[in-house]
């Protein structure tokens, strides 16, 4: 079920919304938050976590009282992008790349420890492989496979694909293959946290890292 929430203030203006997607499986909700924006009058006051709050009750009606909701979102990586996009995309944003993360970690969002890519949106686009992708509502310190594999099928053929199979699209066809792998084999897949990431790339101690996932890792495993 694809979905869009719109908040209105008192006189009828936008202050915020939200587009995403909700897929019920065996046991759980999984939802991708395509799209969330609060207006700039709006921003500093909480409505950016009750727009998520909202997003996950919606979501939540869709599944038995107490079974997991876990919703995924995508994230750009300031690491990835080069000066020119980084200052487009914090100037229309109009928030540093940065701050969004520490956004995202203050709702207890953390990074999923697999190799994501956006699939090209249409035949003549590239993929985008400067994402991070994020999970909020997780429980445990690692997130099912085989969930993660029936989640990212169902959000690649509707939302990116647009209906198209995501088994035949390459870049969404290698990654089905590879959590599909660790779904056989049964291999959780970490969660890691943003922040410390952020900290260390502030800090100057992420060395030479291209990614902040990489700089997740590394602190995750110690190194």
């Amino acid at each position: 079920v694809e979905l869009i929430l719109v908040a209105r203030d008192q006189r009828g203006q936008v202050a915020a919304g939200a587009n995403f997607i909700a897929f019920p499986h065996a046991r759980a909700v999984t939802v991708n938050l395509n799209y969330v924006f609060v207006a700039p009058a709006w921003r500093g006051g909480g409505v950016f976590r009750w727009l998520v709050q909202a997003v996950a009750d919606v979501a939540g009606a869709m599944s038995e009282a107490g079974a997991p909701l876990l919703i995924f979102v995508e994230m750009n990586d300031p690491l990835q992008l080069d000066p020119e996009a980084y200052e487009l995309d914090s100037r229309h944003a109009g928030l540093d790349q940065f701050d969004r993360l520490r956004i995202w970690d203050r709702l207890d969002c953390r990074l999923v420890d697999f190799p994501y890519r956006q699939p090209a949106l249409s035949p003549g686009q590239h993929p985008e492989e400067g994402l991070l992708y994020g999970v909020l509502g997780a429980r445990e310190n690692h997130l099912d496979p085989c969930l993660l594999e029936a989640h990212l099928e169902r959000f690649f053929a509707i939302s990116v694909l647009k209906g198209r199979d995501a088994r035949t699209e390459p870049t969404a066809s290698r990654q089905l293959i590879d959590v599909g792998g660790l779904c056989a084999r049964q291999t959780p897949i970490r969660l890691l946290s943003i922040r410390p990431a952020c900290e260390a790339v502030a800090a100057g101690l992420a060395g030479e890292a291209g990614a902040l996932l990489e700089v997740a890792r590394r602190l995750a495993d110690g190194t």
